[in-house]
């Protein structure tokens, strides 16, 4: 299915399992069961930050209009295993991308927790974003490739998530993925690889929640 609003082109599938043109997730045995669709925002651009940051906005008034009550975050982690040292534990995540020049803006509340296998470390965060975070975190994304977006009710225990962590993927982590879904949320990755004429952001949920938003 297709639409535009405004200059925003909009594409759905309610399917992602099946051939499509807005997103297309293989066959995984933690997807049995589970059905999913997605909705794909995108602007013809050639500034990928620009159309990104200006779809984001988009979405965010979506999800402020039509599905009241949920609450966007966005989710980063270490791609890979850290050493386990006494500095890498003091600093954690936001602190240490903060002294890499990546900062969101304007959060209601940040969550880091670390995950620990072999004697190594992997840290992981969440900040609960505001209309004035967009710009910011659009631009953390495109730097941190372990990192989503997630809108979901207010009761959703975004601590839970980031206690488990998640793995980086050019598609999705897919676990991420069901535990977002099952709650009825929404998992929103950009879309738009550099050689692309259009960039911006695919939303990835329940069929249901996917028409609240494409409607």
């Amino acid at each position: 299915m297709k639409t535009l609003m405004t200059n925003i082109n909009v594409v759905c599938t309610l399917d992602v399992s099946k051939d499509n043109e807005t997103y297309n997730l293989s066959e995984n045995s933690q997807m049995v069961n589970l059905k999913v669709a997605a909705v794909r925002w995108q602007i013809p651009s050639r500034n990928r930050l620009e159309a990104r940051i200006k779809v984001l906005r988009f979405i965010f008034s979506l999800i402020v209009k039509k599905i009241p009550g949920f609450k966007l975050w966005c989710v980063v982690g270490d791609s890979v295993w850290q050493s386990d040292t006494r500095i890498i534990r003091h600093n954690k995540l936001f602190k240490r991308l903060k002294e890499r020049g990546v900062e969101i803006s304007h959060t209601a509340c940040f969550l880091e927790e670390q995950v620990e296998s072999d004697g190594k470390l992997k840290l992981f965060g969440a900040a609960q974003l505001s209309e004035l975070s967009i710009e910011s975190v659009v631009s953390l994304m495109e730097e941190e490739s372990c990192s989503y977006l997630i809108a979901v009710p207010e009761e959703f225990d975004v601590h839970a998530l980031i206690c488990r962590g998640w793995n980086t993927s050019e598609l999705i982590d897919t676990r991420l993925l069901c535990e977002i879904v099952k709650n009825n949320g929404l998992v929103l990755k950009m879309a738009g690889a550099f050689d692309d004429p259009e960039s911006g952001f695919v939303g990835i949920g329940t069929p249901e929640m996917v028409k609240v938003l494409f409607a």
